[in-house]
């Protein structure tokens, strides 16, 4: 570090705002802050100055990909040391993974019991909610908050189909499907991968007399 110039920038993140538009925001240097006269902000090939800790940035393309890195400078136009990088990954979050399931019942209805997991990447816009679609009863579409859902009017020799997204400012992840087949003895779930062609099937047996009586 130059004596005199400002330390470098710390802690830059980013707020999604809407589909084509973010905000930045820096803590300003520790040391030499007082000379400060401006902040230039790096974004991929683009230098854009101003005066304060934060930078509205428009036009953005969703699937692009932004290297941001933030430096002073001082009224002699030297600079600070460039701040550590932040990458923002304008995209749709990752799908969900690690499905588990139950059956269950619940207040006399059976029901299926779905827990799944999800890796947040930093990166890209946080996530606001998880979409769930089914053939299992009405409402055939839920949203929820959490990593789980219970989903009730489960009968016997029927074939059900569920599909399990993320939903970001951007729009949803690619689906999550599970295909639940519930027979009179066992269930058998298929766990089709959303980023791959592999199926997972996994097999439970599970008596149901308690659970399918006439």
């Amino acid at each position: 570090l130059i004596s005199g110039v400002p330390s470098s920038a710390s802690n830059v993140s980013f707020t999604a705002d809407t589909t084509t538009h973010l905000t930045l925001y820096w803590s300003p240097p520790t040391e030499n802050i007082n000379c400060i006269v401006k902040y230039i902000v790096k974004i991929n090939d683009q230098q854009i100055e101003t005066n304060v800790t934060s930078l509205s940035v428009p036009n953005l393309t969703i699937g692009s990909v932004y290297n941001v890195t933030v430096y002073s400078q001082d009224s002699d136009s030297r600079s600070g040391s460039t701040s550590e990088l932040l990458t923002v990954t304008w995209k749709v979050p990752l799908p969900v993974s690690a499905l588990s399931w139950n059956i269950s019942e619940i207040d006399g209805n059976t029901s299926i019991i779905l827990i799944w997991e999800h890796e947040e990447d930093s990166s890209r816009p946080p996530i606001q909610h998880f979409f769930v679609s089914h053939n299992i009863s009405e409402p055939w579409n839920t949203t929820t908050m959490n990593s789980s859902i219970i989903l009730t009017g489960i009968k016997r020799e029927n074939t059900y189909v569920i599909n399990i997204s993320a939903v970001n400012i951007l729009g949803e992840s690619l689906p999550q499907e599970i295909e639940a087949i519930i027979n009179e003895v066992s269930t058998i779930m298929n766990q089709i991968s959303s980023t791959t062609s592999t199926t997972i099937t996994t097999t439970s047996t599970f008596v149901y007399s308690s659970l399918f009586q006439e």
